[in-house]
């Protein structure tokens, strides 16, 4: 005679099949709560005896992280109320120390006695959740890349096109120098002859300032552990020296150690941020520019603020390409060139909104050294 098991027998039994763990979360009327059944995948997922986990309902809670507590205590309580599925998806640490992701599926049940019953699957998606970050961080990495090898092909173009141009100012210049030079009353500190000299010379300073443009993003950034308080630091006497009379620097930098940099690159980007904090508050009676760091995991985060006109919203989305400006007269080339310098130390460089207007740039760097 063929004999039967009963429903409880074959669910437990598959239950414990499973990957994760089966089990039933029970939140009565006074909010106390508890487990009234668990699978053997709890040994797996919280590493946790099945026994243990029915008795004592906290145990889970513990493991559950800190800075995930609220969000998850949240979840259940909206689902209590509307009887409305579950879905979450949080971190733990289980007795071993290893941080796990896990995500969390069930339905609720309201009780005669006004409690609500869940019956949940929790499965462990660390995997899953490693190779999505992963997957953004090609992707984000990806994108650096193209967005840099766009502004290098720019910079390039710019320096290709203007080479012969000046070479030929700077040649007719001086052409015009030797032909003027025997004439009568072209001497003298304001004569046709000095002022063609000083013409000459600024061609010349120009080609100067393309070349050393075009050697600074031929070169890969040398990264030196720095202390980025002091580098910052410094970059703001440097402005100030350079632009006596503008506007108040406010300086928010605590000391968070040390930050790998190539400083003179890093300088270069950050003067540029300040000049167009400068550019954009010039003016003003009350203009301010803030210069912040905090720290953040794994590295730094640079602010640089003002309180001036802010960028208008026709070019806000494209504000990083090149010959793109947010100023009248603008080459549009200062603010790619600072973040193809961000985007080379392995960092971002973008614009986010400033709740007292005007402009707010941000830096995020990603090689502290601990």
């Amino acid at each position: 005679m063929l004999m039967h098991l009963n429903a409880e027998t074959v669910v437990r039994d598959l239950a414990d099949k499973l990957p994760g763990a089966l089990f039933q979360y029970i939140v009565r009327p006074d909010g106390t709560d508890g487990v009234g059944f668990v699978s053997g995948g709890c040994v797996e997922l919280w590493e946790l005896d099945a026994e243990s986990v029915v008795t004592d309902a906290s145990l889970l809670w513990a493991q559950v992280h800190p800075d995930d507590r609220n969000e998850m205590m949240a979840s259940v309580a909206r689902s209590r109320a509307e009887l409305s599925d579950w879905y979450h998806e949080w971190r733990i640490i289980p007795p071993s120390g290893k941080l796990k992701w896990v995500r969390g599926i069930g339905r609720p049940h309201a009780m005669p006695d006004g409690s609500v019953v869940w019956t949940t699957y929790n499965s462990d998606i660390t995997e899953e959740v490693a190779a999505k970050l992963a997957a953004a961080k090609l992707e984000h990495e990806l994108d650096r890349l193209s967005q840099a090898d766009q502004v290098t092909q720019a910079l390039a173009s710019v320096i290709h096109e203007t080479a012969q141009p000046l070479a030929a100012v700077a040649n007719y210049l001086f052409a015009i120098e030797r032909a003027v030079e025997a004439l009568p009353g072209v001497d003298g500190p304001d004569g046709p002859l000095s002022l063609l000299e000083r013409a000459a010379e600024q061609a010349r300073r120009v080609g100067r300032i393309m070349h050393g443009l075009r050697d600074l993003f031929s070169r890969t950034p040398v990264l030196q552990p720095e202390p980025i308080a002091e580098l910052l630091g410094e970059a703001a006497l440097m402005f100030r020296a350079a632009t006596p009379g503008g506007a108040p620097i406010e300086l928010d930098l605590p000391d968070i150690g040390l930050v790998e940099v190539d400083r003179l690159m890093m300088q270069q980007a950050l003067l540029n941020l300040l000049r167009n904090a400068s550019e954009a508050v010039a003016g003003l009676a009350e203009g301010r520019i803030t210069l912040g760091l905090m720290p953040q995991p794994q590295g730094a985060r640079i602010r640089v603020i003002d309180n001036g006109h802010g960028i208008a919203e026709e070019v806000r989305g494209r504000i990083f390409q090149p010959f793109v400006s947010g100023k009248p007269g603008g080459l549009g080339m200062g603010l790619s060139i600072c973040r193809t310098i961000i985007a080379a130390h392995g960092g971002e460089l973008r614009c986010e909104e400033n709740a007292g207007g005007g402009a707010c740039f941000v830096i995020d760097l990603y090689t502290q050294v601990t």
